[in-house]
């Protein structure tokens, strides 16, 4: 049987993210995401539901995200999920969580202080006026 571990998410980010270095120059980026979707709750009721969703980018794709994702800026990711498991140091119980690890991502809200380029070409017509000299053959400068 197939297996497809593929997830695609479209919402708003909900803290700033933080980036760590890691290994030799690695980077990894850590931030959540709010993703919402309306329900209805009772007959006519509908209301808009929240799911908090913890993200984490590597490397190139990590660092974009620290570079240019803000709180409650708009963001597409694609990605992957992970679970993490350990023990707590409380209470010695297992704990788990997942994630999404993210391998792409699309910046939906436009950078603040960067104006859109428009290539601008400007045409010149130029009309060449071409004189014609008629040379007699014992003047002819060749």
């Amino acid at each position: 049987m197939a297996t497809l571990n593929k997830v695609f998410l479209i919402g708003r980010v909900g803290r700033d993210p933080e980036m760590r270095e890691v290994g030799k120059g690695g980077v990894v980026c850590n931030f959540s995401m709010a993703v919402m979707k309306e329900v209805e709750v009772e007959e006519g009721v509908r209301r808009e539901v929240t799911t908090w969703v913890d993200l984490e980018a590597w490397g190139k794709t990590g660092e974009l995200c620290g570079r240019y994702l803000r709180k409650g800026g708009g963001c597409h990711v694609e990605g992957r999920l992970k679970v993490e498991e350990w023990v707590d140091k409380v209470s010695g119980g297992k704990r788990s969580r997942m994630k999404v690890v993210v391998e792409r991502v699309q910046f939906l809200d436009r950078r603040e202080g960067v104006e859109e380029v428009k290539e601008v070409k400007e045409v010149k017509e130029v009309k060449v006026k071409r004189e014609e000299k008629v040379f007699p053959d014992e003047d002819a400068p060749f």
